[in-house]
């Protein structure tokens, strides 16, 4: 006899429409937890587009809230309406900045033993009166913004229901966006505090990287899964016509660009003036742009804006590869694009490499080439011209690793945690 499905109820700042790979983690859960004996909730809020930054402050161009009742999950998707701090997020001057900065440092100071200051504070409300009437055998946050885990471990206590933690990144151990300075190491002190409290009593948690499990269990010594990102399975129509290769996504500081942009050069030079490298998602990115200003190679780079998820398919289809950048010094990164760039099995060049968890991934999956100097990012350039020249195949991908990343798998090896505990 099957056993009986059990409802889980998932927070989560982040689900379609939205573009964000956070959102599209959310919607993995959505969409295959109920293959594995788990029916998924979603309480989110309402995304009418996001495709920049500045979207993401918008409010909601309806108030009411959007219940959608598919086969596989519910959802409900709550009117974002900005605070004065969140809006004056797109706005430009010192006094703004400041006013903004400082509302921020109170919002953090107060929300844990005041919810309601909170953006995330509808979440916790519709979501309390929703288990009121509804059974739940589980609770998963989702974050960032971490301060879900806050209203899941309330909501936990309040409902006597257990709670897990998904982190997508690691919070007060995370190395991104960190300057050696006074006010960011009070800030890692202050969150460690949080963090420790707001995962005293959970389950367990999940992480997208081994690295990034253990950092996290040793702040709050609760288990660890790792939960891959991954990649959804659709139909595809590769078309490659030129040789391009994409680049999706933010550029950090911490990456180095110039030794891909001086291969390129060489390559122009000796080769062919034949190749083009789209960056998408980094129209507005100066630092690219006063790269490419100083070099030859305004022909050959393209910043494009953020595109919409048909938009960047059509665009992965047509593409000969995919570019990837390490993140400095900074280990433990298996960053989300990575699983997207694994389900067209076409090459992946990531230059300087990180001799760390991105290189052991294509080396696994037998998709791509590596370097840490000019003069191998050329070669890897020009044998991946001969192979477009010949039309040959540039890679033999291992099928079996790269199916095991699939989001569906590692909602599957989710389930088989929860089931250990419900």
């Amino acid at each position: 006899m099957n056993n009986p499905q059990k409802n889980i109820l998932i927070l989560s700042w982040f689900f379609p429409p939205s573009t964000m790979p956070a959102a599209q983690r959310t919607y993995a859960f959505a969409k295959y937890f109920n293959r594995f004996g788990y029916r998924p909730t979603i309480v989110s809020r309402k995304w009418d587009e996001y495709q920049n930054l500045k979207d993401y402050y918008k409010p909601s161009e309806t108030q009411n809230i959007d219940y959608l009742f598919c086969r596989h999950y519910d959802a409900y998707l709550l009117p974002y309406n900005p605070k004065l701090r969140d809006r004056l997020a797109n706005k430009k001057g010192i006094i703004n900045t400041l006013i903004r900065k400082t509302l921020s440092t109170i919002d953090i100071l107060i929300f844990p033993l005041y919810i309601k200051i909170s953006p995330y504070y509808p979440l916790y409300f519709f979501s309390n009166e929703l288990l009121k009437k509804s059974h739940f055998d589980a609770i998963i946050a989702t974050g960032n913004p971490f301060e879900l885990f806050k209203l899941a471990k309330i909501l936990s206590k309040k409902h006597n229901i257990p709670y897990i933690l998904d982190y997508r990144d690691d919070w007060s151990t995370s190395q991104l966006n960190f300057n050696k300075n006074i006010t960011d190491y009070f800030k890692i002190f202050y969150f460690r505090i949080l963090e420790k409290s707001w995962s005293s009593n959970c389950l367990f948690f999940t992480s997208v990287t081994p690295f990034y499990t253990s950092k996290i269990n040793k702040i709050i010594n609760r288990k660890g899964i790792v939960i891959y990102n991954g990649y959804f399975n659709f139909k595809a129509k590769l078309e490659v016509k030129d040789f391009t290769f994409i680049y999706s996504g933010k550029i950090y500081p911490q990456q180095n660009l110039n030794i891909l942009f001086e291969a390129l050069l060489l390559f122009k030079s000796t080769i062919s003036n034949n190749i083009k490298l789209f960056f998408i998602g980094n129209d507005d990115d100066l630092s690219i742009k006063y790269s490419i200003i100083n070099t030859s190679l305004k022909e050959n780079i393209f910043l494009l804006k953020r595109l919409n998820s048909k938009e960047i398919h059509q665009a992965y289809c047509s593409a000969f590869g995919f570019l990837l950048f390490s993140y400095g010094e900074i280990k433990g990164i298996l960053t989300t694009k990575i699983f997207e760039y694994l389900f067209y099995k076409k090459p992946i060049l990531l230059c300087p490499s990180d001799n760390d968890i991105m290189q052991e991934m294509l080396i696994k999956t037998r998709t791509g080439y590596y370097a840490n100097n000019v003069k191998d990012c050329y070669n890897h350039l020009v044998f991946l011209y001969s192979k477009f020249i010949k039309m040959e195949p540039a890679i033999e991908p291992n099928l079996d690793k790269i199916n095991q990343y699939s989001r569906k798998n590692q909602i599957y090896n989710f389930s088989k945690a929860l089931n250990e505990y419900l």
